[in-house]
Formats: C-alpha cells, sequence, structure tokens
C-alpha cells in the first residue's frame, strides 16, 4: 500500500457506499466547461483511432506518437469515471493528522492510467507474447490494488500477488541474464534476482505515492528514457510499451498535480503498484547494451537509481534503527523519512521536493543515455559522477531528516 494510505495506525471502516463527500471537496460533478472539455478529449481520441489523423501520425512519426497520444487521452477521459467510481464504492482517502492532503479524496486513479496503456496497446494491435504476459500480471496486480484501495489488503497478501505476478513473467522468457545460463545454478540465480528485481522495484515505486504529481511524473522520466533507449537500439515492442505507460501517466497527471491546489483524485494503490511492476518488466524485458555486461546493468540501475537509492537508504537507516524486522514490518513500515519527504523538510513546499525528485530523476536517466555511448573507461566516470550526485543528497537528505524529527 502506498505511503499515503498507511499513514495511519488504526484501520478506517468504509461501508459499501463509503463516506459521503462534504460539499466542495473531492472530485465534483463536471461543470459546462469540464464537460465540453471532455467532449473534446473524446473526439481528438476517436479522430487518433480511426481516419486520415491516426494515418498521418503513424506514416510522419510512427506507431510510437500515435501509442502516446492515444493512451494520454483516454487516461484524461477515463479519470472522472474512475474518480466517481471512487465515490460511489467508498474508496476514499480521509484526511487525518499524519496524512499529506486535507480532504476526501478519491483513489482509483490508477483504473485510468492502466485503461490508458491497455486500449492505446490494443488497438494499435502492439502487444507481443512477453509484453501480454506482463499486461497480464499487472492487470492481476491492479485487481489486487482495488481491493486494497477499498478496504484494505494484508501486506502478506500484497506480497503474494506480486510474487506471483513475477513468476507469471518470468516463465514467459522476461528473465534478467547476470549469471551464466548454461547452468541449472546460473538459471536459478536469474531467476531469483529477477524476481527480487520486479517485486522490489514494484514496492519502491509504490512508496513514491506519498505527494500529489510524484508517481506520475516519475512513471512519465522513467518510461521516457527506456522507451528512447529501446527505440535506439530497435527494440520497437519495449518502446511502444514504455510510450504507453509515459502516455498514461501524463493524461492522469493533471488531474494530480495541480500546483498549491490539492490534487482531485489519487493514483491509489491500484495505480502505483502496477506501474512499478510495468516499468520494472520493461527494464527486464529490454536489452540496454550488447556485449557490454557493465553498461548493460548500469542503464536501468541508473534510469531507476532514485527508487533504489530511497529504497536502500530507507531501508538501512530503519533497521538501525530497530524499527524494521521483518519483510512484512518493511512492506508496512510508515513514516516520513523518504527521499520526498526529506526534501520538503528543506524546501517548505511539497511542490517544490517534487519537482527536485523529478529533476534528480531526469539527472540520472541523462547519464544512462550517455553511458551508452562512452567507453568502459568513461562509463565508471559516469557512475562515480551520480555517486557523487547521490552522496550531495545524502547529505541534503540528512539535513532534512534532523528538521523532519523537530516537528511536533
Amino acid at each position: 500500500m502506498s505511503e499515503r494510505a498507511l499513514t495511519d495506525t488504526q484501520p478506517i471502516s468504509i461501508r459499501r457506499h463509503g463516506p459521503q463527500l462534504p460539499m466542495g471537496a473531492g472530485f465534483p460533478a463536471l461543470d459546462r466547461t469540464g464537460w465540453l472539455v471532455l467532449s473534446l478529449g473524446v473526439m481528438l481520441l476517436a479522430a487518433l483511432m480511426v481516419g486520415p489523423l491516426a494515418s498521418a501520425l503513424r506514416e510522419s512519426a510512427g506507431p510510437w506518437l500515435t501509442v502516446l497520444a492515444v493512451a494520454t487521452l483516454t487516461s484524461a477521459c477515463l479519470v472522472t469515471p474512475s474518480a466517481m467510481l471512487a465515490v460511489r464504492v467508498g474508496a476514499l482517502d480521509i484526511p487525518d493528522r499524519r496524512r499529506v492532503h486535507d480532504r476526501p479524496t478519491p483513489r482509483l486513479g490508477g483504473l485510468a492510467v492502466f485503461g490508458g496503456i491497455a486500449v492505446a496497446l490494443a488497438l494499435n494491435g502492439i502487444p507481443e507474447r512477453r509484453t501480454t504476459l506482463l499486461l497480464i500480471a499487472s492487470a492481476g496486480l491492479l485487481v489486487v490494488g482495488m481491493f486494497d484501495d477499498f478496504g484494505g489488503v494484508s501486506a502478506r497478501v500484497r506480497l503474494v500477488a506480486q510474487v506471483v505476478a513475477a513468476l507469471v513473467v518470468l516463465q514467459g522468457g522476461v528473465v534478467l541474464t547476470v549469471f551464466p545460463h548454461e547452468e541449472l545454478s546460473g538459471t536459478a540465480a536469474n531467476a531469483v534476482l529477477t524476481v527480487l528485481w520486479l517485486v522490489g522495484i514494484t514496492n519502491a515505486f509504490n512508496f513514491f505515492d506519498g505527494m500529489d504529481g510524484l508517481a506520475a511524473g516519475l512513471g512519465i522520466v522513467m518510461a521516457g528514457f527506456l522507451g528512447t533507449i529501446a527505440f535506439r537500439t530497435g527494440q520497437e515492442h519495449v518502446g511502444w510499451v514504455s510510450a504507453a505507460v509515459a502516455g498514461g501517466c501524463l493524461g492522469f497527471l493533471p488531474f494530480n498535480f495541480r500546483g498549491t491546489r490539492p490534487a482531485r483524485v489519487f493514483m491509489g494503490e491500484c495505480g502505483s503498484t502496477v506501474l512499478g511492476f510495468l516499468l520494472a518488466g520493461l527494464a527486464v524485458h529490454g536489452e540496454w547494451a550488447m556485449g557490454h555486461p557493465l553498461i548493460n546493468l548500469s542503464a536501468p540501475l541508473l534510469i531507476f537509481g532514485v527508487l533504489i537509492f530511497d529504497m536502500i537508504h530507507t531501508t538501512v537507516s530503519r533497521i538501525a534503527r530497530g524499527e524494521v524486522r521483518s519483510v512484512r514490518g518493511w512492506l508496512e513500515y510508515t513514516g516520513r523519512d523518504h527521499l520526498h519527504h526529506r526534501f520538503e523538510s528543506l524546501l517548505r513546499s511539497k511542490a517544490r521536493a517534487v519537482l527536485l525528485v523529478h529533476v534528480l530523476a531526469v539527472t540520472l536517466g541523462l547519464s544512462a543515455l550517455l553511458i551508452r555511448g562512452v567507453s568502459l573507461e568513461g562509463s565508471v566516470l559516469l557512475l562515480l559522477q551520480c555517486a557523487a550526485i547521490l552522496l550531495v543528497v545524502t547529505i541534503l537528505e540528512h539535513a532534512g531528516n534532523r528538521r523532519e524529527r523537530r516537528r511536533p
């Protein structure tokens, strides 16, 4: 479950139809302007799916632009129905003294994001076998996430679902090849490492769904870099799925990140978990530098560097403080010690903290692009430079952590 949704030690009991939203809170019905924008979006979406505009886009820029546009518009059009469904079934994030928002807000925004991804890929006839398995496994996590958003699912059930989803894509051939796979021991080690990567990145991304616009923005940045490298290396299927993921997040972002104004809808567990799993699966699916093991491993590590850095940093800190003693405790632990929380303490602004995390992710992603075109010596220098950047971030984090601990 996301940090936002697990910040209260007491579970909230929600009836079937859920608590009623107060006047002016949450996701109100669309006004005349809202319906006009939605109608125009639907018409433009239809034009992109069929007709001369779709053909022109495919001929001028290739399928990836069509996939991006369809995913963006579909996601944006599905946000309103998803939010209304959340209000109907009581999938609301209720504010309390430990949450970062101040009004009941619908969850289930992840339905719109995944809907945009699925529609864009299905209409363009793009998914191949491994990609299809990745989407099917993600759909399973979407269902589990919806139940979590409705009323809560235990950490054990969430972990089992993630492991099962990882095994599904593993059986389909989406596997890391870090160790020699000619021997049984190497094959087993690669399988274990793949499951750990998929489950670890899924939860690390989930932990970043703690501030408005943070998870969606990171989804755009990471999918953008994965897609860019994939198209440059001739991996069109990986590139198209990356474009769909970026588009799904892009259509959702304006409803979730509104500057100083509160978000109108949250991504929820059904969004952050699925996005993390999809991105992690794409990283395993792709080949990032043929014939260069160091670069092939380093490129995705840099693209996901913000997630990995924060996961390692918080895990080590919590174990050192004696606050986490098991995998279940790690999954269920809630606190304001993540990268974005500490940046907020330093900058005194949630929006600035979110943007700074995005800038850091872009910086590491650019290094992933550069590392493919340099020598082994240059690759090592780039990795040292990224390590120096993260060292500076660590120093800033400690300052933010001290300030955060002084809060009443």
